[in-house]
């Protein structure tokens, strides 16, 4: 696997830092936690206030600029694409109009104010899943959600998406360099058909990969169920730190939420 595709792996996981020795239930708990209740809250100050340490989480691992970049670009702009649905589509007190022939565009205050709640919650959820990727192996984050009870056929097939994501990666990849070298991307003609040419081989990559592994499992004597090692004892202090951690989630979420809604 290239370093490009590293940058978009768990390959930063495996650093040695605090966050990464820390059992992976306790900080899955706690991650999901914090991320219900962003998505829960119907005002911005509670997503701002776990947006803070947890940017601060990413600047403190001294993760590369482009691999972050590359993360919240496509989020950054759902986070924009609600705030203009929100501000243009919802609302009842407008700011300004634009015209557009027999139409017109409306801006409205309440739209936008619900617009930017939606945004920052989307952007904090993100940002806490982000941070939770990078200090903690998929590996474990597998392992833990079998540990948590869930559906085992919902972890075994995110773990054999993760799995070969990667494999699909390389193919692609092998194939556009192919199709470079050959010039297949001079002009924007060539360039679209070329473009269809790898998403369909991908696609067919994708479908022979998929048979490939199945009959590779039913050779391993598969049962319908993929074995998972299994985990250690929860410690006492895991699970006394794993507690307060969401005394402290609840009383901020009761503070920034339940006064604002009195």
């Amino acid at each position: 696997m290239c370093l490009e595709f590293d940058l978009f792996s768990d390959f930063f996981a495996r650093r040695e830092n605090f966050l990464q020795r820390l059992d992976c239930r306790l900080k899955l708990v706690i991650a999901l936690a914090g991320t219900g209740a962003v998505l829960a809250s119907s005002q911005p100050v509670f997503p701002v206030l776990i947006f803070g340490p947890a940017v601060v989480g990413l600047l403190l691992l001294r993760l590369p600029a482009n691999m972050v970049m590359r993360r919240y670009l496509p989020v950054l702009g759902m986070a924009l694409a609600l705030l203009a649905l929100h501000g243009f589509m919802f609302g009842s007190h407008p700011i300004f109009t634009i015209p557009l022939g027999p139409c017109c565009l409306t801006l409205f205050a309440d739209g936008l104010r619900h617009g930017v709640v939606a945004a920052v919650r989307l952007l904090t959820a993100f940002t806490v899943l982000l941070l939770l990727g990078v200090v903690t192996p998929a590996h474990d984050l597998f392992r833990a959600l079998a540990w948590l009870r869930l559906p085992r056929q919902w972890v075994e097939i995110a773990m054999m998406t993760y799995r070969y994501i990667f494999v699909l990666l390389d193919d692609a990849a092998d194939i556009a360099a192919a199709q470079k070298i050959r010039l297949g991307y001079v002009g924007p003609r060539r360039g679209l058909a070329s473009l269809s040419v790898l998403a369909g081989s991908v696609l067919i990559r994708a479908l022979d990969q998929s048979r490939r592994t199945h009959e590779a499992m039913i050779a391993r004597a598969y049962t319908q169920e993929l074995p998972f090692a299994p985990m250690p004892v929860l410690s006492v202090k895991s699970m006394a730190a794993t507690v307060f951690f969401l005394i402290i989630i609840a009383a901020f979420y009761w503070v920034c939420e339940g006064r604002m809604l009195i």
